[in-house]
């Protein structure tokens, strides 16, 4: 997957966990009121830039709604290093 579609995939689930009921984790964000207000998908990705390896989406205040002012990209360690291969020698 590359970095685009990755930054995809966290944006739709972040709107997913919002928006769906059907989402295991609905209860934890939309099912308490928290609201998916960000831009569409090309502009958030014009602003936040796409997702750094290693990285989620993550909102400052919990408690807030997943705005523009309230998200960053946040390190988070649990995600495992994808094993690199260099791009001219694959054994490399």
């Amino acid at each position: 997957m590359g970095p685009i579609a990755d930054t995809h995939k966290l944006y739709k689930a972040a709107k997913e966990r919002c928006e769906n009921p059907e989402n295991p984790r609905y209860p934890i964000c939309g099912g308490k009121g928290i609201k998916f207000l960000l831009p569409p998908f090309a502009e958030f990705i014009q602003i936040l830039g796409t997702r750094p390896a290693r990285h989620r989406l993550a909102r400052l205040d919990p408690t807030k709604d997943y705005v523009l002012e309230n998200v960053k990209w946040e390190f988070d360690a649990r995600i495992p290093i994808k094993e690199f291969k260099h791009p001219v020698c694959a054994s490399c």
